[in-house]
């Protein structure tokens, strides 16, 4: 996928209640990519909560990282470009076709096919 298909972050702060308690937990507001499939997004976040979920396999060393909000009111559209040489699998459904002939062309998509899978039989902790 590449840097180019990772979404940009901002800072921001959620309120969360703990020991009946409100607070405020740092957190990164994910901004959206309007050319990223949405399964494409979702494999993304599956693959952001492994470490928090499986502790047995990942030892945290360093800075806590912070919980990622996506689909929230408060994400933003980025406005990076897609990246060079997706297969066209990668991009959100009707994306390619509103570009004119020429943005496409300058894509060089992937000729490999790449098929994206629903995640419905995730395990619920990792969605």
């Amino acid at each position: 996928m590449g840097s180019g298909g990772m979404s940009e972050d901002e800072d921001g702060v959620d309120k969360v209640v703990i020991d009946d308690r409100e607070l405020e937990e740092a957190v990164k507001i994910t901004m959206f990519l309007p050319f990223r499939h949405s399964k494409l997004t979702t494999i993304v976040a599956v693959v952001d909560k492994v470490s928090r979920v499986e502790k047995q396999y990942f030892v945290q060393s360093g800075r806590t990282s912070k919980r990622r909000v996506r689909g929230d009111s408060r994400c933003k559209k980025s406005d990076r470009k897609p990246p060079i040489g997706w297969p066209m699998s990668f991009f959100a459904d009707g994306y390619l076709e509103s570009l004119p002939e020429y943005r496409r062309e300058k894509l060089r998509l992937s000729e490999k096919i790449f098929p994206l899978y629903d995640l419905e039989k995730i395990p619920e902790q990792y969605l």
